[in-house]
């Protein structure tokens, strides 16, 4: 909320010096348009979507997902755990309760399913099984959800991740048309293309969202050392995946013009709020 009141009070400013400037009438920019399903976002997920207290560069997804949508009425709660990792059905399941009770508006979920499919887990068809419970809690939210197929993070292995708590490239292809194939029949879902997205991150290849651009050769810009988690940069190109996705499928519900794209800008709006908030109060 505070994030959103600087980022209004900003633009206010702004047009009464623009239009205090030479004394011309000036005409003010439309107003964005009604977004219902930004009265009440819920946020659910791991570390991804939780940021990660002791990794420098982690940040959570609510701040850029509040500054890409400002100028829209509404409030964000971040049920998402940096701790998902450590027992993934009872955290998932707490967090779909509290989200379920809130009666939100729209659920981002992109990284809920991560620990469904990852994890020390027996076998391939343990990881099956245990996907299914993941997909079995979102069927419990009666609102409009966003969630991603599950990316290849095997990059990661050696550096956050042990060997044994990565799927196969053979069991995440299926685990990932399990998702698509549940996802198809629900009309309050729609699926991130994570996967894609990081796959050409990876691969050196340039990739475009909405206006943001990132040319080959932009990796460490969007992931961490680690291989694994989101930079800042990448935590707010994760919220403009989320709201991309949301927008297009549920465009009724979120124009795309009830967003700003501009990612870079969404990290500098954080950046700046996160300066003012860090200074000791005046007496």
């Amino acid at each position: 909320m505070l994030l959103r009141t600087l980022l209004t009070t900003l633009a206010l400013l702004s047009a009464g010096a623009a239009s205090a400037g030479d004394g011309k009438k000036t005409t003010s920019a439309p107003a964005r348009p009604a977004a219902p399903a930004l009265e009440r976002v819920v946020i659910l997920g791991a570390s991804a979507s939780a940021g990660v207290s002791f990794l420098e560069g982690s940040k959570p997804i609510a701040p850029y997902l509040e500054a890409m949508t400002a100028a829209a009425p509404g409030t964000y709660t971040n049920l998402a755990s940096e701790l998902f990792f450590m027992a993934p059905e009872e955290r998932g399941e707490s967090q779909v309760q509290q989200a379920a009770a809130s009666k939100p508006t729209l659920v981002v979920a992109v990284d809920f399913l991560f620990w469904f499919g990852y994890g020390r887990l027996a076998d391939d068809a343990a990881r099956a099984a245990m996907l299914d419970k993941g997909l079995k809690l979102l069927e419990k939210i009666d609102a409009p959800v966003v969630i991603s197929d599950l990316p290849d993070m095997s990059a990661a292995i050696g550096k956050m991740l042990t060997k044994s708590q990565v799927p196969s490239k053979e069991c995440l292809a299926t685990l990932n048309q399990k998702i698509r194939s549940w996802s198809a029949g629900k009309k309050n879902v729609v699926r991130v293309d994570l996967p894609g997205f990081v796959d050409s991150l990876r691969a050196n290849r340039a990739v475009s969202l909405r206006g943001n651009e990132w040319p080959a050769g932009s990796t460490a810009k969007l992931l961490l050392a680690d291989q694994l988690h989101p930079t800042e940069e990448g935590t707010a190109a994760l919220a403009a995946l989320a709201l991309d996705a949301a927008a297009k499928a549920f465009t009724k519900e979120l124009p795309p013009s009830a967003v700003r794209w501009n990612v870079k800008e969404a990290v500098s709006a954080v950046a700046a709020h996160e300066a003012a908030a860090s200074k000791p109060a005046s007496k």
